[in-house]
């Protein structure tokens, strides 16, 4: 299964967080089960930096089911591994997802976009 990258820019404030849902359906509405797909995020000073150098890293547990099998939902925080703010910065994020991987082992992008990192909400505007 693959699909065309979604572009979406995202902004969160210093020390806080944003959450977010992801719906999987058809063209005609239909709910696709993604249950056993794997999902993971990773945000970077640049989008050509190592793996190990993210600043921001989520992992498939991070990703919680939401009300129906089709949705998926997410917090990214805008924290150290220390509980401090990080600083204000823009990042390049992908979210990508493993779809089968009994077929598909390796993960294919989503999304992806500019995760901003503001000082307050207005500078997000």
């Amino acid at each position: 299964m693959t699909c065309a990258v979604k572009v979406l820019n995202l902004s969160i404030v210093a020390s806080s967080y944003i959450e977010r849902t992801l719906r999987f359906q058809t063209s005609k509405k239909v709910a696709i089960d993604v249950s056993s797909w794997e999902f993971s995020l990773m945000a970077k000073k640049n989008a050509e930096d190592a793996d190990d150098d993210a600043i921001i890293t989520l992992t498939d547990t991070d990703f919680v089911e939401g009300d129906t099998t089709n949705t998926r939902e997410f917090k990214i925080l805008a924290e150290d591994g220390d509980g401090n703010p990080l600083a204000v910065q823009e990042l390049f994020y992908q979210l990508k997802i493993v779809y089968d991987s009994a077929t598909y082992d390796y993960p294919q992008t989503y999304l992806e976009g500019t995760l901003a990192i503001t000082r307050t909400a207005q500078d997000s505007v």
